[in-house]
């Protein structure tokens, strides 16, 4: 009963619904921030430097992903256990571990990177991005550090605010190096974008490891009588779940990306990378996202004093199931009313053009209904390779029908793009890509 009641004081209600209300607002500062600088980025570079940095975003997530080696994972599990169940110095000790073993990892996997990098632009067909490559190494050696100072570290200890505060300055920096940059010019370069974002992220993470001295100075509310964890134990864990991280990401946006690098050339790339990103934006913001973020201190009040996931993580997979469905069927009834309007236009459009099939009929200018059909579908489309011709005195009529043609299919893009925007209000709001 002791222990429950000590655990409580790292974990009880009261610090639940504030972390809950710090996320909320974390979420709501930081979405429309993130948000402008992806606009910002995705308007003002080109299509070849747009394609380059959707591949070094690809490339970062990845490499955070595959390097992990199972350290988040036993850090989420086991930080709340040292912090309530574990004496003082062994929960310190514990935490210096897990940030000096990430922190190796990251080591390693940028030195790697730094000596092959000739080797994989090459692998992909573009020398040119070497240098590009070589400087966004030191913005992924400090994102992926504090991502998993905020994600592995603040948030297992329920902080928060210390984690949503981060986030809102890296992000409040970067936005704010970009406009600087970009003030009094037409256009961004890669490496405006590459040296905006190293000085957010590495002040960020500065930050970060000074919140992070600060926490390890409080008292960790521990009872000491419950042993440390083996190493070969949380060996095991983090190999296991490691397993299971590299298997989903076969399927992963940053591998997606990765592979249309071979496959699709720079303008296709950058498109089908604004693509990517914009769903991944999306997708963070979904409403099963959002409860997960407001579920994850519970989980992790629950896991101290039970141990259980079970049940709450097969309730959490519901979730994202049922969320993606609702996302998929808003997705289908977008494409079935833009396809049901393009498929009505069309109707329209071959209508008019029987109205004029039935003109050149009533006249006498064609001999035959196919004929006069054919005729007039090529007139109106501007087609222009149909082996019928008009008597000359019916010429001047043919010109009108396609002056009427290129009158109605004006018309009718304006229409659908008006339709698109109310549908879809955000595509109004995104510029046409640069050359």
């Amino acid at each position: 009963m002791a222990r429950r009641d000590e655990s409580a004081q790292g974990y009880s209600i009261p610090r639940l619904r504030r972390s809950g209300v710090v996320f909320l607002v974390g979420k709501v500062l930081t979405a429309p921030i993130n948000f402008s600088i992806f606009l910002l980025i995705a308007a003002h570079l080109s299509k070849p430097e747009f394609a380059l940095y959707a591949w070094l975003i690809a490339l970062g997530g990845l490499s955070g992903q595959l390097s992990y080696c199972g350290v988040n994972w036993v850090a989420l599990h086991y930080v709340p256990y040292y912090r309530t169940r574990v004496g003082e110095r062994s929960y310190r000790l514990f935490l210096l571990g897990l940030v000096a073993v990430r922190f190796a990892l990251i080591g390693v996997l940028i030195v790697a990177y730094f000596v092959t990098a000739p080797h994989l632009v090459a692998a992909f067909g573009y020398a040119i991005w070497l240098f590009p490559l070589r400087l966004y190494l030191a913005v992924m050696a400090a994102e992926l550090g504090v991502e998993f100072l905020r994600s592995s570290i603040f948030e297992p200890l329920l902080e928060q605010g210390v984690s949503q505060g981060n986030v809102l300055l890296q992000h409040t920096v970067f936005l704010t190096g970009l406009l600087l940059l970009w003030s009094g010019r037409s256009s961004l370069s890669i490496e405006d974008v590459i040296y905006a974002k190293a000085a957010a992220v590495w002040l960020a993470l500065l930050v970060a490891l000074g919140q992070l001295g600060y926490l390890l100075r409080q008292p960790a509310a521990a009872v000491p009588g419950e042993p440390p964890i083996r190493a070969r134990v949380l060996l095991g864990f983090a190999l296991d779940n490691y397993v299971q991280d590299v298997m989903r990401l076969t399927s992963s946006g940053p591998s997606m990306t990765m592979l249309a690098s071979r496959l699709l050339d720079l303008p296709a790339l950058a498109t089908f990378g604004f693509a990517q990103n914009l769903t991944g934006f999306v997708d963070r913001f979904l409403p099963a996202q959002l409860f997960l973020g407001l579920l994850r201190p519970r989980v992790i009040a629950t896991y101290v004093d039970d141990r259980s996931f079970g049940d709450l993580q097969r309730r959490i997979g519901l979730i994202l199931k049922i969320s993606s469905c609702a996302l998929a069927v808003a997705t289908a009834l977008l494409v079935a009313v833009v396809a049901a309007a393009a498929l009505m236009v069309t109707v329209l459009l071959a209508f008019e053009g029987a109205v004029w099939a039935a003109a050149y009929r009533v006249l006498g200018a064609l001999p035959d209904n196919r004929s006069a059909m054919l005729y007039s579908l090529s007139a109106i489309t501007s087609y222009g390779h149909a082996n019928v011709f008009l008597d000359p005195h019916w010429e001047m009529m043919g010109a009108l029908e396609a002056l009427n043609g290129m009158i109605l299919f004006g018309l009718t893009t304006a229409f659908l793009f008006a339709m698109i925007q109310q549908i879809w209000p955000l595509g109004s709001r995104v510029h046409g890509w640069r050359d």
